[in-house]
C-alpha cells in the first residue's frame, strides 16, 4: 500500500539514526500502519499478479518490515517493549499458516534488529523482557508441559504475548535469540562480572526448562 510505503520513506529520511524516543508519541498509529501493511487485506492484493502488473512500484514494494525495525530503535524501550510485539502476538492467536509462520518470523527478526540497534536499551530492562517473553511460556514455549498461571496479568500487552496459541514457540525463539545476539555483544573487560552474573542467574533455570522443548530451534538457543 503506498501508505505504507510512504511511512517508511518518511521514517528513514527522517531518522537516519536512531534515538530511542522519538516515535513514542505516535507508536500505535504506526503499528497499524505496519499491520494492515503486513497483514490485512493490503497484503492479499499485494500477491495478486494482476495487480502487481498493473500498479506503481510504491504500492506493491514491501517496506513495512523495515518500519518495523525503525520503529524499535526509536521508541522507548522499558515502556514500549511488549507493545512492539503487539502485531505478532495478535496473530498468534488464531489459525496458523506457513506463510503466515514464516511472516511473524520476519517481522520478530527486524523488530529484534531495531532493539539491538536502539543505543538507548538499558541492558538491566533487556534482561528483564527477555525473561519475561520466555516464562511467560513456562520456558520451552510447549503449551502441553505448561502449568496455567494463577496470578492475572493487568497489562493487555503482557496479555497479549502470554496469550499466543498456534505457535508459542516463535515468542520464546525470538528473546533468547535476543539474548544470545545481547551476550556476544558484551565486552569482558567493560563489565561488571559479579553485576552480570546475578542479573543472568535466573536464566539457568529458564534455559534448562527450554532443553526439554519439543522445537528445535529453541533447543538450539538454549544450549
Amino acid at each position: 500500500h503506498v501508505l505504507g510505503y510512504t511511512v517508511n520513506h518518511i521514517l528513514s529520511k527522517c531518522l537516519p539514526y536512531p534515538t530511542g524516543w522519538k516515535l513514542d508519541h505516535c507508536l500505535e498509529d504506526l503499528l497499524d500502519v505496519v499491520e494492515a501493511d503486513l497483514l490485512g487485506d493490503v497484503d492479499e492484493q499485494k500477491d495478486d499478479k494482476k495487480y502487481s502488473r498493473k500498479k506503481k512500484i510504491e504500492t506493491i514494494k514491501r517496506k513495512s518490515l523495515d518500519t518495523l525495525r525503525l520503529i524499535a530503535a526509536n521508541v522507548t524501550f522499558r515502556s514500549h517493549a511488549l507493545k512492539l510485539l503487539s502485531p505478532v502476538t495478535s496473530q498468534l492467536q488464531g489459525p496458523m499458516t506457513s506463510k503466515l509462520k514464516s511472516l511473524l518470523e520476519k517481522m520478530l527478526k527486524h523488530i529484534a534488529a531495531g532493539i539491538e540497534g536502539n543505543p538507548f536499551v538499558d541492558q538491566g530492562d533487556l534482561f528483564c523482557f527477555i525473561y519475561h517473553c520466555v516464562d511467560s511460556k513456562s520456558g520451552p514455549g510447549d503449551e502441553a508441559s505448561s502449568q496455567p498461571s494463577k496470578k492475572k496479568r493487568k497489562s493487555r500487552h503482557i496479555q497479549e504475548t502470554a496469550g499466543a496459541k498456534s505457535c508459542p514457540h516463535l515468542i520464546t525463539v525470538f528473546a533468547l535469540d535476543l539474548l544470545h545476539n545481547r551476550l556476544k555483544r558484551i565486552q569482558p573487560k567493560n563489565t561488571n562480572e559479579e553485576d552480570l552474573v546475578s542479573r543472568l542467574d535466573p536464566f539457568v533455570r529458564l534455559l534448562v526448562g527450554c532443553l526439554g522443548s519439543k522445537y528445535e530451534d529453541v533447543v538450539s538457543l538454549s544450549v
